[in-house]
């Protein structure tokens, strides 16, 4: 049987790496979904840097904190993590879900589903906005 592809968006991967609300939901997932194919873009490398220097900004977590939890990313994605390239094509798409005025995104949000569009992958995600949008794109998703 083939192994199930998830790609795992940056809301997700912040809940996994700094205590919020949603981290035992999602650790339960990832243990669930060891053996899956765990996917993400490159892209994610810059919007979780900017996800957790918000959260220091903002007080909610520390500077070591944020490096902390930056490293174990590295680590993860090293170790774990299937980096999917982003190609022409997916921009191209990402750029027309942009315009469906049905189910709004914004440009990074439009390349994760254009990738997981391209690649048959599970979209798996915290973020209830971004879970509509791949439900109304007819992209494969879990919402946690």
């Amino acid at each position: 049987m083939p192994k199930k592809r998830v790609y795992l968006d940056t809301s997700l991967l912040v809940a996994a790496l700094v205590h919020e609300s949603a981290t035992a939901a999602v650790c339960s997932f990832l243990h669930h979904a060891e053996h899956d194919i765990w996917q993400v873009s490159r892209w994610v490398d810059a919007e979780l840097a900017s996800a957790l220097a918000m959260q220091t900004r903002r007080g909610v977590i520390s500077a070591i904190e944020r490096d902390e939890a930056f490293t174990r990313y590295q680590i993860l994605s090293a170790q774990r993590l299937h980096s999917l390239h982003i190609e022409a094509a997916d921009y191209e798409l990402a750029a027309r879900l942009c315009l469906s005025e049905d189910a709004p995104l914004r440009a990074g949000d439009a390349v994760h589903l254009a990738l997981c569009k391209r690649h048959n992958s599970c979209l798996v995600s915290l973020d209830k906005g971004l879970c509509r949008a791949a439900r109304h794109h007819l992209v494969n998703v879990q919402e946690l």
